[in-house]
């Protein structure tokens, strides 16, 4: 049903990022998840471009997201790609390169997207995950600031296109995030605001 929406001629919700017609659909199948699966999938949309095995690990720890991301895809609400890379990456690259080796997970539609981004219930744990994510691609940029100034400069432009907007969305996140613990003073001090710096600084430069 969600697929036979998204392709009528006349449906524009694929782009954007409007639920619309798809809300019913869209409340149903998330009423069906266990609350676990629930979190994976809001967690999804705080990486609209996507998530590599190797993100998600890291997150989430290693092998237990696996269960329920197979709930999701069944359920349609992520697409998975196989082997995913863009461009011809080095051995080196690839070993250390996010969307390299491995499938790679995503909401299919920005209306999907939308309808994780809107669930209401999981702030605290967006704000964790956000300074969890925020620390990965800190360290991701700075890999790529590097392969930047030398001849693997087409491999960094290929990670910054795919990755594109994840990195806005942690940067528009990231003052949200940051108003809200300011009247939350319960909430635990965060290392995230330097890692959001160290991000948005490697982003500019590069």
């Amino acid at each position: 049903e969600l697929y036979e929406a998204l392709s009528c001629p006349n449906s524009d919700h694929s782009t954007t990022g409007d639920s619309g017609i798809l809300e019913p659909t869209l409340n149903s199948a998330f009423a069906e998840l266990s609350e676990t699966t629930k979190k994976l999938y809001v967690l999804l949309g705080l990486l609209p471009s996507g998530a590599s095995e190797q993100l998600l690990t890291y997150i989430w720890g290693d092998g237990d997201w696996k269960k329920d991301m197979e709930i999701l895809i069944d359920a349609s609400l992520v697409a998975i790609q196989h082997n995913f890379a863009m461009g011809k990456y080095t051995s080196e690259l690839k070993s250390k390169q996010d969307g390299g080796e491995g499938n790679f997970y995503r909401l299919p539609f920005a209306a999907v997207i939308a309808h994780a981004d809107k669930q209401k219930g999981y702030l605290r744990n967006k704000i964790k995950w956000h300074e969890t994510i925020s620390i990965y691609f800190a360290g991701r940029c700075e890999e790529m600031r590097k392969y930047w100034t030398s001849d693997k400069n087409v491999e960094a432009l290929n990670w910054l296109i795919q990755n594109e907007q994840t990195l806005w969305e942690l940067l528009h996140f990231a003052e949200f995030a940051e108003k809200y613990r300011g009247c939350n003073q319960k909430l635990e001090p965060s290392s995230r605001s330097s890692s959001l710096s160290s991000t948005s600084s490697e982003l500019k430069t590069i």
